[in-house]
């Protein structure tokens, strides 16, 4: 499927898993008991994410310390997930790590943004409607 889509086909895609639709697709339509709530590109929706979360693999274990600074959770042995509002640069979050004697190897968005917008639009018109 993803060749097809990077071919230039129009693909229309069914399905519950956000995850993949956001790595497939360039538009998006979200339904809620059949009713268009959005139907915009991928990268416009994205920018209406208040928060980003990223995952960022350290050169240790992460303490306490760090965790509490960063306001953090470990995903993995030496994996921390950092959410960083829009109104905050992800430098400071890099460079309270780096002072906190740290270094970052790598570093990746979370993956399930679509998921995360996708329940907040559906929460949204849930609540409109009560």
């Amino acid at each position: 499927v993803e060749e097809i889509a990077n071919a230039g086909t129009t693909i229309i895609l069914t399905t519950h898993y956000l995850e993949e639709a956001e790595q497939l697709c360039k538009n998006v339509a979200i339904i809620n008991h059949g009713e268009i709530i959005k139907n915009t590109t991928i990268k416009q929706l994205l920018t209406t994410l208040d928060i980003e979360t990223f995952i960022l693999d350290l050169d240790k274990k992460p303490e306490a310390d760090l965790l509490k600074a960063l306001n953090a959770e470990v995903t993995d042995e030496n994996s921390i997930q950092i959410d960083v509002p829009k109104s905050k640069a992800l430098n400071e979050s890099i460079k309270t790590i780096d002072e906190m004697g740290y270094k970052v190897l790598s570093m990746r968005n979370k993956v399930n943004r679509l998921e995360e917008l996708f329940y907040k639009m559906t929460q949204e018109q849930k609540n409109e409607g009560e």
